[in-house]
């Protein structure tokens, strides 16, 4: 792997550690359903329980009801990769 993408790699990671922050409220490593709830509240954002509760699953990779920051950062790869391939 080249430097530049190395650097790149760990400037989104930090990057991304900083949104999950954000995120995770309560500060235990997990995204949960009232985490997120919370947040939008506070942001002035509308929230539908139902939708956030589908959203955890979606992105739940290990079941345990929450999303912790590697379910995070497989779903960044992901989406970046596939991303790349359309363009």
């Amino acid at each position: 792997m080249q430097c530049d993408n190395l650097v790149l790699l760990v400037r989104r990671d930090d990057i991304l550690q900083k949104c999950f922050a954000i995120f995770d409220e309560d500060k235990d490593g997990l995204i949960s359903e009232q985490d997120l709830i919370n947040v939008t509240n506070q942001k002035g954002l509308q929230n539908d329980t139902p939708d956030i509760h589908r959203m955890i699953l979606e992105h739940d990779s290990n079941g345990d009801g929450k999303i912790d920051f590697q379910e995070v950062s497989i779903e960044c790869r992901l989406r970046h990769t596939a991303l790349a391939r359309k363009s």
